[in-house]
Parts: C-alpha cells; sequence; structure tokens
C-alpha cells in the first residue's frame, strides 16, 4: 500500500493459528463445502476420485499445483490468469494448507475444487448450482425476498427508499451460503435497518454520492438473496435517474460457494421478471430493458477469481475502474483484499489506508473475518467483552464511504 510504506506493514492473516477464524475456514468449512459439492452433483468416477483427493490433500497433505495433472487444460484460463497462479502456488507450494496465507488459502481452494470437478475442460457446470438455485427460489429465498422488498419501499420518498434498498443490499451479505449458517433470523434481518449494529453508517454520504455518479460499478458477491438485493438497488438507481449507467461486475468463474457469475446476475434478472408479484415482475422488466440499453451491463475478469489483492489490479482492470465516478465494494472479502488482508490497527482510517484506490468507493459489508478498521480507540476491546464473536458471526457490518481524491 503506496501511502503506509514509511511503517512496517502488519503481518497478514494466516491459516497457522489454531481456533482463529482462517484455521476454522480450512479445516471445518472447506472439508464441508466438498462433502456438499459431492452430495449434490452427480459425479463421474473421475471427479469423486478427484475431490475425495483434495479432501485429503486439504486436511492432511501439502499445497500441490493442479496445472500437473491435466485437469485445468493449457486453454482452460487467460495466459496472465494462469502465469498469475503459477507464480502464487510456486511461492506456497509443499507447504501445509494450515500454514499460508488465508485469502490466497481460500481462492486456492475454489480453482482446485473446479480443477477436482472437471469444471475445466469440461461442460462448464456449476459445482454449486443447485445450492444457488435453491437459495434463489426457496420459499424464503432470494424471489421471496424481493417481493418482500418492495412491498416494503412503496410509498417511501426518494431518499428513504435509496437509503432502505442501500441497507438491504448491505444485508443482504449475511447470506453467504459459504458459512453455513444461513438461519431464519438472518433472512429477517435483511429487511430492517438494524442502524445499532453498523460499526461504520455513511448512509447519508453514500446515499448523496450514489445520487451524483452518473458511471456506477458494483463489484458483486453472493448470488441468491444478496444478489437479488443488488439487482432492486440498481433498478431503484436507473429508476430515479441516479446515475446514467450502471456496470455490475461478477465473477468469470464459480467462486466462494455463491458468488454471483454473470450467468447467476442474467438469470436473476429473468427469474425476477418471470414472477407472478406484480411489482417483481416489472422490476425485472426494466432490468431487462436496461441491460439491452446499456444502461445495465454485466461483466467479468479473470482477476476477480485470483489470489491477488486489489493494490495489485491489472493495468487493464485498474484503467476500468478509474472510469468510474463511484464504485460500490459488496461483502468481505472485497473489503479484505482492499486492505490485503492484513491485521491493522482498528483505530486506522480506511480514508488513508486505500488511498490508492482507483475511484471513490463504498464499501457494504458485514462482519466475517478478523479485520476492520476505522473503530474508535477501545472499540474492538469493548466489542470483544460484549460479544466474542463480533468480528466473524455476521451480525454487524459497516457502510464506509471513501472520497479517493484523484
Amino acid at each position: 500500500m503506496p501511502n503506509v510504506k514509511t511503517q512496517p506493514l502488519p503481518p497478514s492473516i494466516t491459516t497457522s493459528d489454531p481456533g482463529s477464524y482462517a484455521w476454522h475456514a480450512v479445516a471445518v468449512r472447506q472439508p464441508r463445502i466438498i462433502q456438499r459439492v459431492m452430495e449434490s452433483n452427480p459425479l463421474d468416477d473421475a471427479a469423486r476420485a478427484a475431490l475425495e483427493q483434495l479432501s485429503r490433500e486439504n486436511s492432511d497433505g501439502v499445497v500441490t499445483s493442479p496445472f500437473r495433472n491435466g485437469r485445468i487444460g493449457p486453454d482452460s484460463l487467460e495466459e496472465e490468469e494462469r502465469r498469475t497462479w503459477e507464480e502464487r502456488i510456486k511461492a506456497h507450494e509443499g507447504r501445509t494448507w494450515f500454514d499460508i496465507p488465508w485469502y490466497f488459502a481460500e481462492a486456492f481452494f475454489y480453482l482446485k475444487l473446479l480443477a477436482a470437478f472437471g469444471y475445466y475442460g469440461g461442460d462448464g457446470r456449476d459445482p454449486f448450482h443447485p445450492q444457488k438455485e435453491q437459495e434463489l427460489m426457496d420459499e424464503h429465498g432470494g424471489l421471496s425476498l424481493a417481493r418482500h422488498v418492495l412491498d416494503s419501499v412503496k410509498g417511501m420518498g426518494t431518499e428513504e427508499a435509496l437509503a432502505f434498498h442501500l441497507h438491504c443490499a448491505l444485508w443482504g451479505n449475511r447470506l453467504d451460503l459459504s458459512t453455513f449458517e444461513v438461519d431464519e433470523s438472518r433472512r429477517k434481518n435483511v429487511l430492517t435497518r438494524d442502524r445499532d449494529q453498523l460499526l461504520v453508517d455513511h448512509t447519508a454520504e453514500s446515499c448523496a454520492a450514489l445520487v451524483g455518479a452518473r458511471r456506477i460499478g458494483v463489484l458483486l458477491d453472493n448470488a441468491g438473496p444478496e444478489l437479488v438485493c443488488d439487482l432492486l438497488l440498481a433498478d431503484r438507481m436507473l429508476s430515479e435517474s441516479m446515475s446514467t449507467s450502471i456496470v455490475l461486475h461478477a465473477k468469470k468463474a464459480p467462486f466462494f460457494v455463491s458468488d454471483g457469475t454473470v450467468s447467476d446476475t442474467l438469470h436473476t434478472v429473468d427469474v425476477l421478471a418471470a414472477d407472478d408479484h406484480p411489482r417483481v415482475s416489472a422490476a425485472g422488466e426494466r432490468l431487462k430493458r436496461a441491460l439491452r440499453a446499456g444502461r445495465l451491463g454485466v461483466q467479468d475478469h479473470w482477476f476477480w477469481n485470483s489470489a491477488l489483492h486489489f493494490t495489485a489490479f491489472p493495468p487493464d482492470l485498474k484503467k476500468e475502474l478509474a472510469g468510474f465516478d463511484l464504485l460500490i465494494l459488496k461483502g468481505d472479502a472485497n473489503y479484505r483484499r482492499t486492505l490485503e488482508d492484513r491485521k491493522w490497527d482498528p483505530s486506522l482510517s480506511l480514508d488513508e489506508l486505500a488511498a490508492w484506490f482507483p475511484a471513490p468507493f463504498i464499501s457494504l459489508r458485514t462482519m466475517k473475518s478478523e479485520i476492520v478498521v476505522d473503530l474508535s480507540e477501545g472499540e474492538a476491546e469493548r466489542l470483544s467483552r460484549v460479544d466474542p464473536d463480533w468480528m466473524t458471526n455476521g451480525r454487524r457490518g459497516l457502510i464506509r464511504f471513501c472520497r479517493i481524491m484523484q
């Protein structure tokens, strides 16, 4: 991070601390993710054996390259994407999964899982599609949430409605399939403001920035209910002429179980448009018209699936992001990648630490990892006394507007 080079950088979060959330992600979550993929998909013998091997490697083996066993073909990845992966893997190959940087452990896990599943070089079938579809279509899933959101916003004034949609987009981030904790209380809390659970509340500043922006980019996170909330926020902004255009940046390949791809996003728009609830179908049709007119775009980039932090934006992507008046960064992983997944002093300011970012941005994040800044002195200690798991249980969040000066 260019603006903090004068001081030693804090250490990165790693998987090596037994009992930490990063350790738990590898020791508990990742094996369960493999098991769920095996249970929810038809598999041939080769894929089943490869997934079982990944589970063993993940639990008590060492990092090995997926480029040597032929399950990632020579044309499966872009040249820069493959080169970047090979460099990152070489830096950690031979180490156990419990002795590597946490973000690398997570991103690399999904590369390995897709390779084992047969995603690369096969028919491109999404191993997480059954789970995503269930989250979208179930009784209390994304489609149901859309009805409640649009019924709730009826009659609100422009400013109140925009703030409501912004909060729904924030708390929708609680519904993350990789945590295995999408319970009924979290679903209900998407529609509450929960202002007392916001560690940083820049609602007013964020809404003003949205109103003043003509070109907005959204770095998407989860498909399902969260993506529904993101699309309804986009529909609100476009309908109120608060921006000329919006571009949704999706993952190039399935990632973090429920992260949205271009296909997920377009499918969700179609599902909204086909709903029998008139407000939901009207919103879906408006989004489809915006897509056809070019006011709404959906695109991907290999970088979003990489193990790199945002300080390593490739030149083409950095130039593109710099062309937006405002960016919205959804979710915990995008927050972590902005801060390089380092153990920063919680009292430091994101304005200073992210001064290098290519455009002003709003971070909408529920707390699911042991990293946070912008807290007052002593606030982290107080929260730890009140709720020992406050950094990882998803109850608290932040709406943070960063006015990057170019």
